[in-house]
């Protein structure tokens, strides 16, 4: 059975892409939740290193930026995010299920 995102996670803020690929070079973490424009860039190589290692991930962004081709989710949130909305795309990340349409979903 799949897990729900509702149920109780433990988030990690990891603040920039460096960090956040040192964490995850030594702990294992269920669902990612990916900020598209980051003070030092993009999280582009966050983004290929989840999908590399097929770790759940969704891509969020604060503004409204057509993502590339690559960008290999399907649930892209722009935000502001509502929380049922937020919750419903890690739900289906987490459960590896097709993203259903989302009324903030940007699609690349």
């Amino acid at each position: 059975m799949g897990r729900n995102a509702s149920e109780a996670f433990q988030p990690k803020r990891a603040g920039a892409t460096a960090v956040a690929l040192d964490y995850l070079a030594d702990h294992d973490i269920d669902p990612a939740i990916v900020n598209y424009t980051l003070r030092e860039g993009t999280g582009e190589p966050l983004i290929h290193y989840l999908h590399d290692h097929a770790i759940p991930f969704i891509v969020v962004s604060g503004f409204n930026v057509k993502m590339h081709d690559w960008v290999l989710t399907p649930q892209i949130l722009e935000k502001p995010i509502a929380g049922t909305d937020l919750l419903r795309a890690l739900s289906e990340a987490i459960n590896d299920q097709p993203a259903a349409p989302l009324p903030v979903c940007r699609r690349g």
